[in-house]
């Protein structure tokens, strides 16, 4: 019996998921995969870009018949070469491309970052709360076990014609109300769990007690939000001047060697003498443009990306000051959790005392079952008021580390 009840311990220890590890895993999610292949893309379209203005080499072979050749002409014509193409100056596109690309991967970065911090916040919130249930349960069956054994009292009692039929019914119908009670939490507590396997991927069994340590001395910083929200601003400002490098010279140099040989040669069959065809040939051409004129297609264009890039700064100028509003809020909800923690001390002790009383004079049938009822509705009152004090106490840790721009991981004990 002892080694069952043993390996019966054992094996909960085992399967029991502490919140470290319920985050570690929700961090390697579906979801977070989803951010980590934008960031992929946007690193891919840099390089991409980065690529597209290094000098290009292309090789081609032409193979060219005429029927009829003219007198001078060839039948047929065959050529081969080889071209290499470097854009020299493109009016400062390519800078701006290339910082446009390189602010979006920043962006996704942060973006990548940020998921796995709303995840942890998630997984704490959900794995506390799934604490704070569990707690009720425990205290709910403890009063149901208090009730099952006044319930045999009052049975005997009611059997030696010392108390009513009512105090049974009573105590019965305290004890139905109580499985009611137990079996909502223990469905409130199925859907957190739900939840967390959606996050997870993990079977909850079990979950490992673990605390978040109390913030001291963390100063904030800034959110990867705003940092990917900064990041995307200054994108769009590239984006913009790159439209504007069209009023800018565009200067492309290109070397092109072609080989050339002739079947069916009219010229040859004409016998004049010192003249033979180019075999090979290499042309070397620098290609200048600029664009004068476009009815103001370029800077209203530009006008337009402005205006999407003015719209995002002020988004960001709002989500600067809501950060730090929710870091005020943040503060005051652990100064309220721990008062809210001491009231709740305060009720729980006051609660068990008032609660031993009135037991023990109901045992000698001083009180009535009303007021014995009343003392146990109380207790088990103030134990789950105790218990979602200090849920909410760890909440709001997880939420100030959160708002302060930290992962919760970092910070649990």
């Amino acid at each position: 019996m002892i080694k069952l009840l043993f390996l019966l311990i054992f094996s909960t220890q085992i399967f029991a998921s502490s919140l470290l590890e319920l985050i570690e895993q929700a961090q390697k999610n579906d979801l977070v995969e989803v951010y980590k292949y934008k960031l992929d893309s946007t690193g891919k379209a840099y390089e991409a870009t980065k690529s597209s203005y290094l000098p290009r080499v292309d090789i081609g072979a032409i193979e060219q018949f005429t029927s009829p050749a003219d007198s001078l002409g060839a039948g047929q014509i065959y050529s081969a070469y080889a071209e290499v193409t470097a854009v020299l100056i493109d009016g400062f596109k390519r800078e701006n491309l290339l910082e446009e690309k390189e602010k979006l991967n920043i962006a996704s970065k942060h973006d990548l970052q940020q998921i796995k911090k709303d995840i942890s916040l998630e997984v704490a919130s959900i794995y506390f709360n799934m604490q704070i249930i569990k707690a009720d349960i425990t205290s709910l069956k403890h009063s149901k076990i208090q009730l099952q054994e006044q319930l045999h009292q009052q049975q005997r009692f009611f059997k030696a014609k010392l108390t009513t039929e009512d105090n049974v019914a009573r105590i019965e119908a305290a004890i139905a109300n109580t499985d009611y009670q137990i079996e909502l939490k223990k469905y409130a507590y199925d859907e957190y769990a739900s939840k967390l396997h959606t996050l997870t991927n993990t079977e909850i069994r079990e979950l490992k007690q673990q605390n978040i340590i109390e913030p001291k001395d963390v100063e904030a910083k800034e959110l990867d939000s705003i940092k990917s929200m900064q990041a995307q601003v200054e994108s769009i400002g590239y984006k913009a001047e790159q439209l504007e490098s069209t009023n800018y010279p565009t200067l492309i140099l290109s070397d092109k060697y072609s080989y050339y040989k002739y079947g069916d040669d009219g010229l040859k069959k004409l016998g004049i003498p010192n003249v033979e065809r180019i075999e090979s040939q290499n042309v070397v051409t620098l290609n200048l443009s600029m664009r004068l004129f476009d009815f103001g297609t370029a800077s209203k264009q530009k006008e337009l990306v402005l205006s999407e890039q003015n719209a995002l700064f002020s988004e960001l100028i709002y989500k600067k000051k809501e950060v730090k509003e929710n870091i005020k809020l943040a503060l005051r909800a652990i100064e309220k959790a721990k008062k809210l923690l001491y009231a709740s001390e305060l009720s729980q002790d006051a609660s068990n005392r008032t609660y031993k009383i009135v037991h023990k004079k109901y045992k000698a049938r001083v009180v009535d079952y009303v007021n014995y009822l009343d003392a146990l509705s109380n207790k088990i009152e103030a134990e789950a008021q105790y218990n979602r004090a200090l849920g909410a106490l760890q909440i709001s840790y997880a939420k100030y580390y959160y708002n302060a721009g930290f992962d919760i991981k970092d910070y649990i004990k």
